[in-house]
């Protein structure tokens, strides 16, 4: 009998180890973002530039930039600095983003109206 009251000693507290990591990996907050290597129609926006520089899609695709720099910068379509009104995120702050559906096949430059020269092009295919 004092094997058995042991032996539950150690399975008791080596459950409650276990619990209290699979409790505290479910509450962790998730601090992530959209995952760029598994993404193909996803853009970066870090150290002043668009990465990558140039994206090819098909028509029809949504592409979404994410800013992962400390401070704001805009999507803005057209040949810096001259904006098109094509499309415009207006300004995307740290960690956020701004997506935009092409519904039309061509060439579409575009730039950060606060950073002109930060360029960029998607090129959407029918």
């Amino acid at each position: 009998m004092h094997l058995f009251i042991r032996n539950f000693r150690y399975f008791s507290f080596y459950s409650f180890l276990f619990l209290l990591t699979v409790f505290y990996l479910s509450c962790s907050e998730d601090n992530s973002s959209p995952n760029t290597a598994t993404d193909p129609n996803a853009i970066t926006i870090q150290g002043n530039a668009f990465q990558p520089a140039s994206l090819t899609v098909v028509k029809g695709t949504t592409v979404t930039w994410t800013n992962k720099d400390s401070y704001a910068h805009t999507v803005t379509s057209g040949i810096s600095p001259n904006p098109n009104g094509t499309f415009n995120s207006n300004n995307v702050s740290a960690n956020q983003t701004f997506s935009f559906k092409f519904d039309n096949a061509g060439s579409f430059d575009y730039f950060c109206m606060i950073h002109t020269q930060m360029k960029a092009k998607i090129i959407v295919e029918d």
